[in-house]
């Protein structure tokens, strides 16, 4: 599965950088914590919507009754495909984090910003939210809770603001990623082998690994033709 932007990532990486300068950088931690510091971060963008959805419902339909509340972000605690994969840097992960909000939109009455939301999440991560954009949007429409013109705004100035700031965005980060000078010359070259094995051991934890590593180092001298 190919990302199709860098938002995701950028978002993530940002709300991860701090932890990542204070433990790996100041303090000298090994660079997989990392890692560790990335996931749990998109992690914590997956669950923040889970409360505030929670926190929606029980104020909209249930009184503010925090039982409900708690109730929700038990049953979301228990399903294993969530867990699985609410740290995981996948774009339906990152799409799940705006369609999340996109139902706190719902549940709030924010209607506009809901069929906002969904119009990005369905553009820059995910086309088959689509499928979930339709119904939603019937039922805004059907029930009259926006009118057909005020729903057509929103949904072009979601769509339109999230195309254009992810093509701005991962046109700049692509242009530094690919940028570079080609040189053409004829040379006559002169190249030398060098084979080195490695045994590396690593620990992480209670985990130990070991692995054989081959480099070649290939020395090379090049002498203009005339």
């Amino acid at each position: 599965m190919v990302p199709r932007t860098f938002l995701g990532a950028l978002a993530t990486a940002a709300l991860a950088a701090p932890f990542h300068w204070l433990f790996v950088v100041v303090a000298g931690a090994p660079k997989v914590w990392s890692l560790s510091f990335v996931r749990m971060s998109l992690a914590f963008l997956v669950w923040l919507p889970l409360v505030r959805l929670g926190q929606a419902l029980a104020k909209q339909h249930y009184h503010n009754d925090q039982r409900v509340r708690l109730a929700f972000v038990l049953v979301c605690a228990s399903q294993f495909h969530l867990l699985f994969y609410a740290s995981r840097p996948l774009p339906n992960i990152f799409g799940l984090v705006l369609v999340l909000w996109a139902y706190v939109m719902l549940v709030r009455r924010s209607f506009a910003g809901c069929v906002r939301l969904l119009a990005a999440a369905t553009l820059v991560f995910r086309c088959d939210t689509l499928l979930l954009c339709a119904p939603v949007g019937l039922s805004i429409l059907l029930r009259g809770q926006m009118g057909f013109v005020p729903f057509l705004v929103a949904a072009v100035t979601g769509a339109v603001g999230s195309v254009a700031t992810t093509v701005a965005v991962d046109s700049y980060v692509a242009s530094c990623c690919c940028c570079g000078t080609t040189t053409t010359t004829t040379t006559t070259t002169t190249t030398t082998s060098k084979t080195t094995h490695m045994q590396c051991t690593h620990t992480y934890g209670t985990y130990r690994y070991t692995y054989t590593h081959t480099h070649t180092l290939t020395h090379m001298s090049a002498h203009p033709n005339a």
